[in-house]
């Protein structure tokens, strides 16, 4: 892959936290996330996003805030979005 890596890639490579796992749920259902999975749906998403995300990364490191609690948010975010049941 020949492109260039995005923000949120390279910061999340740099704390080495691609590797990592965790779970979410949501009306009795499971998810299960990887970080390389929620960086794909973070560089998929719409330009005005991308924007608030890299803004928020910026600030959590400049704060030596946790990436991965926004990353759960996000998660949870993205499953209430997506996996509503009836």
């Amino acid at each position: 892959m020949n492109a260039k890596k995005s923000f949120y890639r390279t910061m999340l490579e740099e704390k080495k936290l691609m590797h990592k796992t965790f779970m979410v749920k949501c009306d009795g259902v499971t998810h299960i996330f990887n970080v390389e999975r929620m960086v794909a749906l973070i560089e998929e998403a719409p330009e005005e996003e991308q924007v608030k995300v890299k803004e928020v990364f910026s600030y959590l490191d400049f704060r030596n805030g946790d990436l991965m609690h926004y990353l759960h948010f996000l998660a949870e975010c993205y499953v209430m979005m997506n996996y509503q049941t009836a």
